[in-house]
């Protein structure tokens, strides 16, 4: 069989477990099949104390589920609400400590995986489950779309940050790019994130989790800064095969 083929048949086999792109598998570790006890048991810790008004403990309880998601395949439906909800977790366990931008990020995050209000009973974590419904649908940002010329410049990028690459997507020969539009504002901070292409949930929470910390001289129409809509790509290359020796 020629390599291609099997590398194709190979590919078929890993979305078929977790279907459409939504992640993938690598062929040598083992497989878990939801529901996981362990990321249950996780889960309800995070909302327990969430629930109660422990920020902290309720944050970090939803990163250890983040990243357990991110780094133990699995199959098996409710992946992707799952961990679409542990990133809400995460926005209200920000917003709970007073880190309200990062909150809103992450509620914006947790909305391009899918997430929406009806999916959580937000009332029940007070004030930051508020704001967080609140980050879901947030008032259009004042920008323009971005059009170089006629005095305009565009944004140019001072501080980036590589994007982690989660390992059973990158075992399993699954990478891409993420193409993402966010308003680039007068501090030169990403905001209000929308995926236009993606070829991974994962792939889009790294992107996402990555471009937050983005950091852009703005735009500028005869030298005053003034926030754009700007589409941003964020690549994530599958390391060539090394030759045997």
């Amino acid at each position: 069989m020629q390599p291609s083929r099997r590398l194709s048949l190979f590919a078929a086999f890993l979305f078929s477990l977790v279907g459409l792109g939504q992640g993938a598998v690598p062929s040598a570790a083992k497989i878990l099949t939801l529901p996981v006890p362990e990321w249950t048991a996780i889960g309800a810790e995070a909302d327990r104390a969430l629930r109660a008004g422990s920020w902290e403990l309720g944050r970090d309880a939803a990163e250890r589920l983040i990243s357990q998601i991110l780094s133990r395949p699995a199959q098996g439906q409710g992946l992707d609400t799952l961990l679409a909800r542990s990133v809400a977790y995460r926005a209200i366990g920000l917003a709970g400590v007073g880190k309200t931008e990062a909150s809103a990020w992450a509620a914006a995050t947790a909305r391009e995986l899918g997430f929406r209000a009806k999916d959580l009973d937000l009332s029940a974590y007070g004030k930051p489950g508020e704001m967080v419904r609140a980050a879901l649908d947030p008032a259009p940002v004042e920008a323009e779309p971005l059009q170089v010329g006629n005095g305009i410049s565009r944004p140019q990028i001072v501080e980036r940050t590589s994007p982690f690459y989660p390992p059973t997507l990158r075992e399993a020969l699954v990478g891409g790019t993420v193409i993402v539009d966010a308003v680039i504002g007068l501090d030169g901070k990403t905001r209000t994130p929308h995926v236009l292409h993606s070829p991974s949930i994962f792939l889009s929470l790294a992107a996402l989790d990555s471009l937050q910390s983005w950091r852009f001289t703005p735009a500028q129409r005869e030298g005053k800064p003034i926030a754009v809509s700007y589409v941003l790509t964020v690549n994530f290359s599958i390391d060539p095969p090394q030759p045997q020796k």
